[in-house]
């Protein structure tokens, strides 16, 4: 005769033992075939949706610390100019009353988003000092849109070569589509040098505002 062991967990087919009978002879499970086909597909599906969620949940932990990083810069201000002032020239090369000389502003220490350089050339200023002695530094960029301002010994003016804005020697504008002159540059004398500060400032419009 046969005897058979019934497993009522969904995981596990039935099982049947020989006892007896036709040495080598088992019991057919009949009509439990079906049902050992679906409960074998279901755990099948059951482990893949798992592995799919296991995985699913490792690249979000993944992504969300590499994505901080990659978009770090976005919606910052992250590049530093020096705020300390810039050494450009010595003292005795200004004239009271003499022509404008133009210095480059290097600065030492600019950061980005994820570099600091060094000596790194930020832009440039005409220096002159008035017949009064005192020193005057202004912007080279020209405050319409940006072009490089040129000085004209010749008529003792600037002048910008894009869009022929003018401006006189004190930087006041004259003519052109500038709407206004040019942006002056906090400057200082000391230790027998001159120091200005670097500064941005917006473009095409009428008043000295910080960018």
């Amino acid at each position: 005769f046969f005897l058979t062991v019934r497993s009522y967990d969904p995981f596990f087919a039935p099982v049947f033992l020989d006892i007896g009978g036709t040495p080598g002879q088992t019991r057919p499970p009949k009509g439990n075939t079906d049902m050992s086909d679906k409960t074998n597909k279901s755990r099948r599906k059951f482990l893949e949706l798992a592995t799919v969620g296991m995985g699913a949940g490792v690249a979000l932990v993944v992504s969300v610390p590499v994505g901080k990083f990659l978009l770090f810069p976005v919606g910052k201000r992250v590049v530093t100019s020096p705020t300390d002032p810039i050494y450009v020239i010595e003292s005795g090369k200004l004239v009271a009353g003499g022509a404008p000389v133009k210095v480059q502003l290097v600065g030492e220490g600019v950061r980005n988003a994820w570099l600091v350089s060094d000596k790194v050339a930020l832009g440039s200023a005409w220096l002159r000092r008035q017949e009064d002695g005192k020193l005057v530094a202004m912007s080279s960029v020209c405050p319409h849109l940006g072009c490089a301002i040129g000085y004209q010994g010749s008529n003792n003016k600037f002048l910008c070569p894009c869009h022929n804005s003018e401006f006189a020697v004190d930087g006041k504008k004259l003519s052109g589509p500038a709407k206004r002159g040019l942006d002056s540059l906090p400057t200082e004398e000391k230790d027998g040098g001159v120091w200005i500060t670097f500064k941005r400032f917006r473009q095409d419009i009428a008043e000295k505002v910080e960018a």
